[in-house]
């Protein structure tokens, strides 16, 4: 199985609408990712993907150990200027803390290049692009990228000095979230409406 760099954008379960599958997708269309098919060679347009998308996520669902893949949320891949193809699905991460993450697949080689901690400039400016437009989704609590070795995912909830956000190389947060994260190491910028910009110091971009 092939590495994969990860994007999980994460959302406020409290803020779910009839509408919050659809919107996301017209987010994710004006962040210039477009749905090419359904994964997994199933036959279903985008619309039906959306329906049966927002039927789960209003039931909070998530897949249990014995039940079968095909009753979990429907994946897609989109194309993305600069990368062979994206995969996006939900997940239902951090339930007991009201929180669930769509999450976005792009081949590892296609951002980091051998050398530790580099990343390609070109990558990282369309990554950079995609989140900043996700982020102006009002029910978007945080936006966090990670690669195969490095960062996991943490629910908002549990940012501190010692749960931080995973950020390789960018995190959005919030400006209310920032009180609670320490920031070294990372380049701090505010943009848009109380949304900041975490860029780890790590990184290089070539």
């Amino acid at each position: 199985m092939p590495a994969y760099f990860t994007i999980d954008i994460v959302f406020d379960r409290n803020s779910i609408t009839d509408h919050t599958v659809d919107e996301l997708s017209f987010y994710l269309k004006h962040a210039a990712l477009k749905f090419r098919e359904v994964y997994g060679g199933k036959e279903m347009t985008e619309k039906d993907m959306i329906v049966r998308n927002q039927e789960l996520l209003e039931k909070d669902f998530s897949l249990a150990p014995d039940q079968d893949k095909s009753e979990d949320y429907v994946q897609a891949i989109y194309d993305m200027f600069g990368f062979s193809g994206v995969r996006g699905f939900f997940i239902n991460n951090f339930p007991e803390n009201g929180e669930f993450t769509f999450e976005l697949l792009i081949p590892e080689e296609e951002v980091l290049r051998k050398e530790a901690y580099t990343i390609r400039k070109e990558a990282a400016d369309q990554i950079l692009h995609l989140i900043t437009n996700i982020w102006h989704m009002p029910s978007v609590l945080t936006i966090q990228t990670s690669t195969e070795l490095r960062g996991e995912t943490v629910s908002s909830a549990k940012f501190g000095e010692w749960k931080l956000p995973a950020a390789n190389p960018y995190a959005l947060v919030s400006e209310i979230q920032l009180k609670n994260i320490k920031t070294e190491g990372y380049d701090v910028r505010k943009f848009h409406v109380g949304g900041i910009i975490l860029t780890s110091r790590k990184y290089m971009f070539d």
